[in-house]
């Protein structure tokens, strides 16, 4: 089974993560799957085509459910 990636941001590098993790998946099959994004800004439901699903307050239940998580916030 993959592991379940959320990227913490949105744009920028957050995006340039989320779409080399999903061009290894593609090319090789990789053990990760990008599934969206954290994100705290207000009334934003997607970035770049892929959901946002949650905030930062959300990532103690997400850890719960198995997902794994990249921060790419930066300063």
């Amino acid at each position: 089974m993959k592991k379940k990636v959320l990227i913490m941001g949105g744009g920028g590098n957050a995006s340039v993560i989320a779409f080399a993790i999903i061009d290894a998946s593609k090319r090789w099959n990789s053990e990760l799957e990008f599934v969206g994004y954290i994100n705290d800004r207000d009334n934003v439901s997607e970035i770049e085509g892929y959901p946002v699903i949650g905030g930062l307050r959300d990532i103690p239940d997400l850890i719960r459910e198995d997902y794994y998580f990249i921060n790419s916030i930066g300063k």
